[in-house]
């Protein structure tokens, strides 16, 4: 579920179909019919959409904002340990073929199935889920998806979801060519090549092909030790930089942003509703200025990646 403000981001592309859009009423319609089912105890995985304020309001499984809509995604999974599992299926084996009263090795292919699904299933049952969510923002103007998390796989599953009622939707990478030669260049040079809309921090990553990553923090990114590091063959791989002054993050290489934070006075600019009735309207004020400023660095990232270094 949402809070106030996503601590990271990573944007892809999405394409639909001629003549489709992504719309409330679409939304609406087939949302709710794919929520998330807690796990059940034989169950490996389980996943759906679930409820944008968690608890507060259980149905509500998207808001508009805008332009923008929001959603959230449950996952939850068991781990296996693939060794444990093999030893428990060979220990029932042994039992069942002793039992059988003949080898170990004239069991049946499905009888030896039989025994690894039974233990499967044992083993879920045992086991404890691990939950995960999965906040994205689709920006219906730019045809962009905000995911609070980098994982590939879950955001496979969202695509997933979204296949079912839109057949023709697609994902693809946002960043495309990669910025640590930018990320480098502001780093090594910034009085030349730092971006007027931003501002250096105190911390980076660093990195060679052929050498251990660097990794600095709360230091002087303008020191001679970072430009001997450049000097040695290191490129910027994470950079802790100020958009604007309204936003910090530490923007990487595929441009994701991490430790994302709002600026004190853009904080105070949020026009607060006084004595919310609920939990979004609560969150709304804040929601809006996410995605606006969201939107606003991703045009910018946008821009900077068909710029020459």
């Amino acid at each position: 579920m949402f809070g106030h403000f996503l601590k990271s981001a990573v944007a892809y592309k999405y394409e639909l179909g001629d003549g489709e859009t992504i719309t409330e009423h679409k939304l609406k319609q087939f949302v709710p019919l794919l929520k998330h089912v807690d796990i059940k105890p034989a169950q490996k995985e389980s996943f759906g959409f679930s409820s944008v304020v968690g608890y507060h309001d259980p149905e509500h499984f998207f808001h508009k904002v805008g332009t923008w809509y929001l959603l959230s995604l449950t996952v939850e999974d068991k781990k296996i340990k693939k060794n444990k599992l093999d030893r428990r299926v060979a220990e029932k084996k042994r039992e069942l073929a002793k039992a059988k009263s003949i080898e170990l090795s004239a069991l049946s292919k499905q009888e030896s199935q039989q025994v690894r699904d039974k233990v499967l299933g044992e083993m879920l049952s045992e086991q404890e889920a691990d939950e995960n969510y999965l906040n994205i923002i689709i920006d219906t103007d730019n045809r962009w998806l905000f995911f609070s998390d980098s994982s590939t796989r879950t955001i496979k599953k969202f695509t997933g979801l979204m296949q079912k009622h839109y057949s023709s939707f697609r994902v693809s990478e946002f960043c495309t060519q990669g910025i640590d030669l930018h990320l480098t260049s502001w780093l090594y040079n910034p009085d030349e090549s730092l971006p007027e809309e931003i501002d250096l921090e105190d911390s980076a990553s660093l990195q060679s092909e052929q050498s251990a990553k660097a990794t600095l923090k709360k230091q002087n990114l303008q020191s001679d030790e970072v430009a001997m590091l450049i000097n040695h063959g290191k490129k910027c791989l994470e950079l802790s930089i100020s958009y604007l002054q309204r936003v910090s993050f530490r923007l990487t290489s595929n441009c994701q942003l991490k430790g994302i934070k709002l600026s004190d006075d853009l904080i105070a600019d949020v026009a607060e509703i006084e004595d919310p009735q609920s939990r979004v309207e609560e969150l709304e004020p804040f929601w809006e200025v996410m995605c606006s400023e969201l939107t606003s660095i991703y045009q910018w990232l946008d821009e900077l990646q068909n710029k020459p270094v």
